[in-house]
This record gives structure tokens, sequence and C-alpha cells, in this order.
């Protein structure tokens, strides 16, 4: 009896380990897409007069001026500061101590009067200028209809960069985030990137410099409106980012 008793903890315990070993998440690959797809894709940014014909935001920062401080704020344990200068809009993110958690992080509605739209074209320009040696630096930009339904509802599309193209779908305040590509690659970038987005219809498709990387269906519902910010992962003090060419349009 003790010999099939022992035989059956045995089968157990291989099982455990076997079905634990089966549940390790495997490594993320980014997707890859026919030419074909890519080209159509692009395509879309040639033609944004007859896509999205009603232009919202058309913002560069080459007509405001130069050394320009247009705000500093203080924020939970963090300093934000914003200063127009070069051409751009600069924003430096400073924690008072070091930051020992993911949620270091900053958002700003982009252009508040431009109200909500449900399919849209995105374009900003931004570059890392400088961040502390944790190199933990990051920024984003999203689309979300957190102030239109609530952020215990709210759902987001966003580019995290230099992290990954996200969106999430918040459940009685828990969000549930889905990954659709990884950007490591540009860690550590100090070379200036335009970053663009296009909703149509529910599918959202990402580009970086011109070049199509993702496209995903958010299966959102409803109008969005837009949101950037700068933050820090953990382990970091300091970052800063410039951002320029600021352009929303819509159908």
């Amino acid at each position: 009896m003790k010999k099939y008793v022992f035989s059956i903890t045995l089968f157990i315990l291989l099982f455990t380990v076997i079905v634990a070993f089966a549940q390790e998440e495997e490594p993320f690959e980014n997707p890859t897409y026919t030419q074909e797809f890519i080209e159509e894709q692009e395509s879309m940014l040639s033609n944004l007069d007859t896509l999205f014909p009603r232009t919202l935001v058309n913002y560069n920062y080459e007509q405001v001026g130069s050394g320009i401080q247009d705000d500093i704020e203080q924020f939970e344990g963090f300093t934000f500061k914003s200063i127009k200068t070069n051409g751009r809009n600069e924003i430096t993110i400073t924690a008072d101590s070091v930051c020992d958690s993911e949620d270091c992080n900053r958002g700003w509605q982009l252009f508040n009067t431009t109200g909500s739209y449900k399919n849209f074209y995105f374009h900003i320009d931004v570059q890392l200028i400088d961040q502390d040696e944790s190199n933990s630096g990051w920024i984003f930009f999203q689309y979300t209809n957190g102030l239109i339904v609530g952020e215990n509802s709210r759902c987001s599309g966003e580019i995290t960069f230099p992290d990954k193209v996200d969106k999430y779908v918040t459940t009685a305040g828990e969000r549930e985030y889905t990954t659709f590509y990884d950007l490591k690659d540009f860690e550590n970038d100090y070379e200036p990137h335009t970053l663009e987005m296009i909703r149509l219809d529910g599918y959202t498709s990402v580009f970086i410099d011109g070049h199509f990387i993702v496209g995903f269906e958010d299966e959102f519902t409803g109008n969005f409106y837009h949101i950037y910010g700068v933050g820090l992962h953990s382990g970091g003090q300091y970052a800063a980012y410039a951002f320029d060419n600021f352009i929303i349009r819509r159908q």
C-alpha cells in the first residue's frame, strides 16, 4: 500500500512541475507583417487630407520663442519643469528621492479644447535630452476616455517610449494590460524621433520615424482624447525630454 501511495505522490509532484513549467511566460516576440500590409499602412500617412480632413491641433514651438519657462509643478514628491527653448518644449522630471515604484509619472491632457473623437491621426516629435545613470526615463502618449467614463472604467491605447506599445482596460479600478510591441531597442537612444498613431474604426496603427511598426484592434467604443507625460522607472531620479510638432487630425 505504501508503494502505491509513494507512486501517486511522485506522479502528483511530477505533474505539478510539468504544469508549472508549461505555464511559464514565453519571451515576448514582436509581430511581423507582409511588405504589402506595411506599405498599405504607411500609405495612410500620405493620404491624411482625405482620411482626416479636420486639423484640430498643429502646434510647434518655433512660434513661441526661446527661454520661456511656463510651468514648474510640484506633484507628490516630484518636480516637473517645462521650458520653451531651442524651438521646442523641454520637460524635466526630478524626484525628491530615488523612485521606488513604476508609478513615478505625470500626464497632461493635450490641448483640452479639442473635444473628443473616435478616429484620429496623432503626431509628435520627441527626444531624450538627459537622464541619470539609472537610464530610467520614459515618456507616454495615449488616447483615453478617462475623463469621459471615469478612472474606474478607463480604456487607453498608448506608446510608452522606450518601453512598449500597449493598451489597458480598467474594470472596478483594476487595469489589465495587453502588450503589442516591445520598444526596448530604443533604450538610451538620444536621437530625435517622430511618433505617429492612426486610429480608424477600432484599428490602431503605430509608426516611428514614418515606418509602420505595429497595429492592433483595441476593441474600444466611444470617443477619446489625448494625453502625454513623462516618468521614471524604479531606481530613477531625473530625466529630461523635448517635445515638438503636436498634430491631431480627425474625420
